[in-house]
């Protein structure tokens, strides 16, 4: 809910839900034993501060729009897809 909140309330949700993406890897419970709920928290509140070339966002926008189908590839997607 934390991150919900802050896309909702974000000036541009689309760049804050992206940053937010970019922190993901962080919990990635197969790199790590354990999630240290401080740090996350930590990297979660630093993800604003990620740069996002606005024109690159602008062109990823356009498409987004623009496109008919939307198919989302995750960092592990294989792992969490099952037969």
């Amino acid at each position: 809910m934390y991150m919900k909140n802050k896309v909702d309330t974000s000036e541009n949700h689309l760049k804050t839900a992206i940053q937010y993406a970019m922190v993901g890897n962080y919990i990635d419970f197969g790199a790590l034993e354990n999630v240290n709920e401080g740090e996350l928290k930590a990297q979660l509140d630093e993800a604003i501060n990620i740069n996002i070339d606005s024109k690159m966002l602008d062109v990823f926008k356009n498409d987004l729009v623009n496109a008919k189908r939307l198919v989302y590839f995750t960092d592990n997607c294989g792992e969490i897809m099952k037969d």
